[in-house]
């Protein structure tokens, strides 16, 4: 039985696409891309802070009209659907 972690790893910094769903902006990445990308900012020298929101139904209604969720989401550096 093979996983995602067994797979090759593929280079993705920043050749991803964003989606729009329900008004948030969710990047299409498949597990295997996803593990790829937050393994080599691990392996990279520091250069920034980088993090993933995870938005679920709450997230969706807050986002309307919570100023801090707002920037958050967009200063997030993957934005990924869970599940």
């Amino acid at each position: 039985m093979t996983t995602v972690l067994d797979e090759q790893p593929v280079s993705m910094e920043g050749a991803w696409q964003r989606v729009d769903l329900f008004g948030v902006s969710i990047d299409v990445l498949s597990m295997r891309e996803t593990v790829s990308v937050l393994q080599d900012w691990t392996a990279a020298e520091f250069d920034q802070c980088r993090y993933v929101v995870t938005p679920n139904v709450d997230h969706t209604v807050l986002l309307q009209h919570h100023e801090g969720l707002q920037a958050a989401y967009r200063d997030a550096s993957l934005v990924l659907a869970d599940g």
